[in-house]
């Protein structure tokens, strides 16, 4: 059979073909303001905006980040428009950017993300570095701001806020749906990690450590706290919405037309209540794979355009997919290299994954504070993938190497092997496993599948095996 990605055809033989995933076409809405406006007047277990509107006199709408590719600028007229309908005053709406720990980058990409919006209402770009007795004065948005400590939640977790959220007497938030390690985005993820402290979001986000990931559901630990959070500070109201993506896998705004994001569902009410509407949605009717049977080797197929911080969770998923002692061959060019121009902390990001350590030694630098816990996890469960295969090979584009580049020395340090053709490397994984060798194609390799996190919710007991061959990269 033929495996296509829009610019690549690839040969397989029938026989070896165990499992196809592939995403589910859905079909975009007709009137997204229309819809937006009947989801905020009908919502989901809570008054109708309007009606929480009426008599505020300091509203924070809190938007997702860049690195969402939500488009919020389609989205806000309807919102903005029952505000103001409803006695709201132009002056008394604040635009938060949930950046989370996705740091922001430049005032034009968040007027991408908000369009008109940017220049007409004060926007608040969050920080994650923001300290909560000192505020944080960033320069290039030409305003600070302070974090608000608004109690422990129920793991113990000292909890800091956003004080222009904490705040506000209305509440709101925008997002999209979509599965991520910790089960989805959306909801109350806007509040916790999108405008938390930053001890605040590592101690969430080591909530979320387990042997295998949480993806598609919504029994993680980590999202546990990031409702109660939302509680904590009383959002009033999400809207989240479900879409289609212009380029298979991309999740970002950076990385895709944002005018090309095509949304299918909207959802607005209470936090809780309507994101798992939206959710139920979501695994109805775009139907994420659940993974069979594993194969002897997995294809991963990656948009060009991801970055490497992108392209984590294909690893991630490409290793449940595979037998133990298989082989996956990963297709990501990663032609915008490690991450975007303009993202700062380039250098200390870089030094989380430029290293070949073994799941044991990941889960000892978390425990140590040498990795964060927001980016502990992905590293984390990459390096199970890398130790449960005999062969990762990685298919990138030959670069000479600047700051940004992800080069074939990257590669090959962080314990892949280096390729730059993938049928050659198809060819290298036949070697190994065999002529019969059962195949399991991901196209796209970001695509959303079920996680196997297990009851429990721990990560342990730590074992010290460890198997994989390399192969030299051939021209």
């Amino acid at each position: 059979m033929q495996v296509r990605r829009s610019d690549i055809s690839i040969s397989i033989d029938d026989k070896n073909i165990l499992n196809v995933y592939e995403p589910t076409p859905v079909e975009p809405l007709a009137d997204v303001e229309a819809a937006v406006l009947e989801a905020i007047r009908n919502p989901i277990g809570s008054p109708p905006l309007g009606q929480l509107a009426r008599g505020k006199k300091n509203v924070a709408l809190v938007v997702d980040t860049w690195h969402r590719a939500t488009p919020a600028f389609q989205l806000l007229p309807p919102i903005i428009a029952e505000l103001r309908d409803n006695g709201v005053r132009k002056e008394h709406i604040k635009l938060v950017m949930a950046h989370g720990v996705h740091s922001p980058v430049s005032s034009d990409i968040t007027r991408i993300k908000l369009g008109r919006f940017y220049d007409e209402y004060e926007v608040v770009e969050h920080q994650r570095y923001c300290h909560p007795k000192f505020g944080f004065n960033d320069k290039r948005f030409k305003r600070g701001y302070q974090l608000s400590f608004v109690g422990f939640s129920s793991f113990g977790s000292p909890i800091f806020v956003n004080s222009a959220v904490v705040e506000a007497d209305l509440k709101l938030s925008l997002s999209s749906i979509h599965p991520n390690v910790f089960g989805f985005t959306g909801g109350s993820k806007m509040i916790m990690p999108g405008v938390g402290g930053y001890e605040s979001i590592n101690t969430n986000h080591n909530l979320g450590l387990a042997a295998e990931p949480w993806m598609c559901r919504t029994d993680c630990p980590a999202r546990d706290e990031m409702e109660q959070v939302a509680r904590m500070i009383g959002l009033d109201m999400s809207v989240d919405i479900l879409y289609t993506k212009a380029a298979g896998g991309a999740n970002t705004a950076i990385e895709q037309s944002l005018p090309g994001v095509k949304v299918t569902h909207v959802f607005a009410g209470d936090p809780i209540a309507s994101h798992r509407q939206g959710v139920k949605t979501y695994m109805e009717v775009y139907k994420p794979a659940t993974l069979g049977q594993q194969a002897d080797i997995t294809l991963s197929l990656n948009p060009p355009g991801l970055n490497f911080f992108s392209n984590e969770t294909s690893i991630v998923v490409a290793g449940m997919a595979t037998k133990p002692g298989g082989s996956v061959v990963l297709l990501s060019e990663c032609s915008h290299g490690f991450f975007h121009a303009g993202f700062p902390n380039l250098t200390t990001c870089q030094s989380y994954v430029l290293n070949d350590d073994s799941p044991e030694q990941v889960a000892m630098n978390i425990a140590s504070g040498v990795v964060p816990g927001w980016n502990g996890m992905n590293l984390y469960w990459m390096a199970r993938a890398k130790q449960r295969v005999k062969q990762f090979l990685w298919v990138i584009e030959k670069r000479k190497g600047t700051p940004l580049e992800l080069t074939a020395d990257n590669v090959e340090t962080m314990g892949y092997t280096p390729e730059f053709n993938v049928n050659r490397a198809l060819e290298h994984a036949f070697e190994l496993q065999g002529d019969n060798a059962t195949v399991n194609v991901l196209n796209p390799g970001t695509l959303p599948v079920v996680g196997t996190a297990r009851e429990g919710h721990y990560l342990g007991p730590l074992t010290q095996t460890s198997h994989k061959v390399s192969v030299s990269a051939t021209p």
